[in-house]
């Protein structure tokens, strides 16, 4: 294979593979950080809108550009511990050793600095039948982070289960949005009237994706495992639909 050099202007820019190779410093609490931005406005649309949409901002008077040793970009309103939890992410993957906390606080900086790799990855791993986290928790993250409806359809399903879960009433315990709360109110109904008239449809196990028994998942041993029927979850997909609209 041969490779010839050419003058960067007889050709253009590659969109994807095109890094920015400025380093930059930022002061979060007492601490100073140094990378590399190329990666942070790839996969930062905070990051990106702030370096690429606007000149770099420079102190005229010292001819100090914003983000250097002596003037770092300071980031208000943060920990040091979580801006790292966010920089191990984009520069590493590393999340070895992450809690449930840690993963529940790089949602937030996800969210926050709109990095869509990392909301799905916490997402992932905070709807996991492993991490245990109530589904009105993670309702309350859909609505905390306006993320999309379709990381509630485990939650939701846990929650229509008549047999499963106690459904409080908003104001009565941790809250999930009240048109969320009327809406599963309607299904479970309609549930348990199927159940008492005996309707039989194919069970559901919302964790496994499989069809198995009415007792329970032979797959999955968790004793927190709803299982639904089929048509059941035709009716979860339905509040899933409904919920997007508000």
């Amino acid at each position: 294979m041969s490779v010839v050099t050419s003058l960067l202007d007889e050709g253009e820019r590659d969109n994807e593979f095109w890094y920015d190779t400025r380093i930059k410093v930022f002061k979060v609490e007492e601490r100073h950080f140094k990378v590399s931005i190329g990666l942070l406005i790839n996969q930062s649309e905070f990051f990106n809108d702030l370096f690429t949409d606007a000149s770099a901002s420079v102190d005229v008077e010292n001819q100090q550009e914003e983000g250097s040793e002596q003037f770092p970009i300071f980031i208000a309103d943060e920990t040091a511990s979580a801006f790292t939890l966010l920089l191990k992410w984009v520069y590493k993957r590393e999340t070895t050793g992450w809690t449930l906390d840690d993963w529940l606080e790089s949602l937030r900086m996800a969210s926050k600095f709109r990095v869509p790799s990392l909301i799905t990855a916490a997402m992932k791993f905070v709807t996991a039948k492993k991490s245990k986290v109530p589904p009105v928790k993670v309702i309350g993250l859909c609505v905390t982070y306006h993320l999309d409806w379709t990381w509630c359809r485990k939650a939701i399903a846990q929650l229509c289960n008549v047999h499963k879960i106690e459904l409080r009433k908003p104001g009565s315990g941790p809250d999930i949005p009240l048109q969320l709360y009327w809406e599963i109110l309607e299904v479970r109904e309609i549930i348990l009237k199927r159940r008492l008239v005996g309707t039989s449809y194919p069970f559901y196990c919302h964790v496994c994706q499989d069809t198995k028994g009415a007792n329970g998942c032979r797959n999955c041993s968790d004793e927190n495992v709803t299982i639904l029927q089929h048509m059941d979850m035709d009716l979860v997909d339905k509040i899933l639909e409904n919920m997007k609209q508000y």
